[in-house]
């Protein structure tokens, strides 16, 4: 923003008038920043999780909230971190992407061991699923990180196009 002012006290109350102006429009394009890459965010995970098939319990703990200057997506859900960083064997071949940094482990726990598996002896655990009401063995599964590469996307494809909208509009 460039304001020229002559020195006289009605040039100087014009300038005044012009920077809180702008110091207004600069807080409600913020504002307006913040909700718009929060909507893009949730739309982004709900996409994914779409994606990856995985609806129900984990899908319906998807919120978005708006706290002063921060937007927050989270899910609610014991299992999302599995879901995000996979399990046991499989996840540990297949893992995330942007594991350093994080304290997790796999294929690690009290139920994991070596089983013998329909004559097969199988390094892995049995959990129970209520839609076939019955034991069942897994060797885990692979990441499907739908929180970063939601990040990713709304980062690198979505922010600067929101941005340039909010910021270069003259209003």
């Amino acid at each position: 923003m460039k304001v020229k002012i002559k020195l006289s006290q009605e040039s100087i109350d014009e300038a005044r008038k012009k920077i809180n102006d702008y110091n207004t429009a600069l807080k409600r394009k913020t504002t307006d920043l913040i909700s718009r890459l929060g909507d893009e965010g949730y739309s982004c995970v709900a996409k994914r999780l779409q994606e990856i098939h995985w609806t129900g319990e984990l899908a319906s703990s998807l919120s978005y909230t708006l706290n002063g200057n921060t937007a927050i997506i989270s899910v609610d859900s014991e299992h999302a971190i599995f879901v995000e960083f996979g399990t046991g064997v499989v996840g540990s071949k297949n893992g995330h992407p942007s594991i350093d940094g994080f304290n997790y482990s796999y294929a690690t726990g009290q139920c994991i061991g070596w089983y013998n598996v329909n004559g097969q002896v199988k390094f892995g655990w049995y959990y129970y699923n209520p839609e076939l009401d019955r034991l069942v063995f897994t060797e885990g599964m692979e990441a499907r990180p739908f929180m970063y590469e939601s990040s990713l996307e709304l980062r690198y494809e979505k922010m600067n196009r929101i941005v340039k909208e909010i910021f270069n509009d003259r209003s």
